[in-house]
């Protein structure tokens, strides 16, 4: 039986190989460019010349960015404290993770990760939706630990836990959020006083008589005084929050609750002044997200040119060189649309990739690579020896036919007797289908046989009297023969 086994490809294979795949946008905007070419007499662009150099500029950029060391960042088995309760202490079987996707903290409990995985680990935002952003139904706040609820929203775990009325389904997994609807309107009617944002559900200080309210990631981002208590795991925990007022002495945060006011404060009128000159939600967000957003994407000019000389004929540089540069800036407004995801799948999913090659030694999807190439290798050999073995038995069943014929010939020169008279023997051999005189008469079997039969005679005698040609004519044999009476 046969089986058929994927093999992963190398790197060089996927270099050549075209993984881009052209969306409606894409095809809308390629239609665009055509219509123009047209006009203007040059020939239109097929679509896969569109995705080779959509394919070229995102390898070119990825190559690009493994020659820069990775960004500089605290120590995190040391430093880095859980996304969710706040607490750098780990133990055995309560370890800090970290997620390969956004590299977010947090606890095996807090998160809901029973078992750590070999290899990477994906938060439930990054495995679910890697390209999309998500928004908290609970808080105005973007990034951080996210869930689902049940009814296919997004929440933050950490504002369901504080969030008295909230609960998870299963306690295990720490998924997904549910009674949402539980929460009341008054609730949802406070208002923080930290962002000053009227959406999501705030909760309130929990010194008595204290109404100040505040959205959980607003309270952890202003550095406000956030204890989860876990009195004996997750299905049994006591969340205090307080405001800065009444903060604990050794935590005041006053200065950070400054900031963070003046903060939000800037955001909060930004979004006023586009609300203002009336404009669309998508101009809008756009007008944000460019004020936000410092750096633009512009690609090298050496990328560019070495894409043009390697995809474009002499004959036809000059027409399809306009548009490879339309097709760099096009690509990098669909980078600068995306926040930065790749537009391949393999090279968004793989981001710690993306290190320059003395850090990717260290890294695990290396070592898989270098394994699976020893592995090809290996296999090619195998398949190698497999095909000369085969080409050995051939040779080897050639030559004993070979040698068979050359004994036949030398025994046919040297004793005709037993060449003549083999095959008649094998032809009264055959006769004796029960096979009654093949074999000596067993002693033990007949116990006076021996005493009447003098000269006792079976086939195989003959047999062996023939290959070692004891019969020197033809008569012995047939003394033999007639000795048994097997002609009967």
């Amino acid at each position: 039986e046969e089986f058929i086994q994927f093999v992963e490809p190398s790197e060089e294979e996927l270099l050549n190989r075209i993984e881009y795949d052209m969306d409606e946008q894409d095809v809308t905007w390629l239609n665009e460019i055509n219509k123009t070419r047209v006009k203007n007499g040059f020939d239109i662009i097929e679509p896969l010349f569109f995705e080779r150099i959509m394919d070229k500029l995102e390898k070119e950029w990825f190559e690009l960015n493994k020659n820069l060391p990775p960004e500089k960042s605290e120590p995190q088995s040391e430093d880095s404290v859980c996304e969710i309760c706040n607490n750098g202490e780990c133990e055995n079987s309560n370890a800090i993770v970290f997620c390969d996707g956004c590299n977010i903290a947090v606890h095996q409990d807090c998160y809901g990760v029973p078992f750590i995985p070999e290899g990477q680990w994906l938060c439930r935002k990054c495995m679910i939706s890697p390209e999309e952003q998500v928004s908290c139904v609970l808080c105005p706040n973007k990034g951080g630990a996210f869930k689902q609820t049940d009814f296919n929203c997004w929440a933050h775990l950490t504002c369901s836990l504080w969030i008295p009325e909230c609960s998870q389904a299963n306690i295990v997994y720490m998924e997904p959020i549910n009674n949402i609807e539980k929460i009341p309107r008054s609730r949802w009617s406070l208002l923080c006083y930290l962002c000053k944002k009227p959406t999501g559900a705030c909760i309130q200080c929990s010194k008595k008589l204290c109404c100040t309210a505040f959205h959980v990631t607003c309270a952890k981002a202003a550095g406000l005084y956030l204890e989860l208590i876990k009195n004996g795991g997750m299905d049994n925990i006591e969340c205090i929050a307080y405001c800065d007022k009444h903060t604990p002495t050794v935590n005041k945060v006053s200065e950070s609750v400054r900031k963070y006011k003046i903060k939000c404060s800037k955001e909060l009128a930004m979004i006023n002044k586009v609300k203002r000159k009336n404009l669309s939600n998508k101009i809008r967000n756009a007008y944000i997200t460019n004020k936000l957003f410092k750096g633009k994407w512009v690609i090298p000019k050496a990328i560019v040119e070495k894409i043009i000389h390697a995809s474009c004929d002499e004959h036809d540089e000059q027409q399809k060189r306009q548009f490879i540069i339309d097709v760099a800036k096009y690509w990098c407004l669909k980078r600068e649309s995306r926040g930065g995801a790749s537009l391949l799948k393999r090279l968004h999913i793989e981001p710690w990739s993306a290190y320059s090659t003395s850090y990717i030694e260290n890294k695990e999807g290396n070592k898989k690579l270098k394994t699976l190439e020893v592995l090809a290798t290996i296999r090619s050999n195998l398949e190698k020896m497999k095909t000369l073995i085969k080409m050995v038995v051939v040779r080897e069943r050639r030559k004993l036919l070979l040698t068979k014929i050359q004994k036949r010939i030398i025994e046919t020169i040297h004793f005709p007797i037993s060449a003549f008279i083999r095959p008649i023997f094998y032809d009264i051999r055959r006769n004796d289908k029960d096979q009654v005189f093949w074999y000596p008469v067993n002693a033990e079997e007949v116990e006076d046989y021996y005493d009447i039969i003098k000269h006792p005679m079976s086939f195989d005698i003959i047999e062996k009297k023939i290959d070692t040609y004891q019969y020197k004519n033809v008569q012995e044999f047939k003394v033999n023969i007639f000795l048994k009476s097997l002609l009967i």
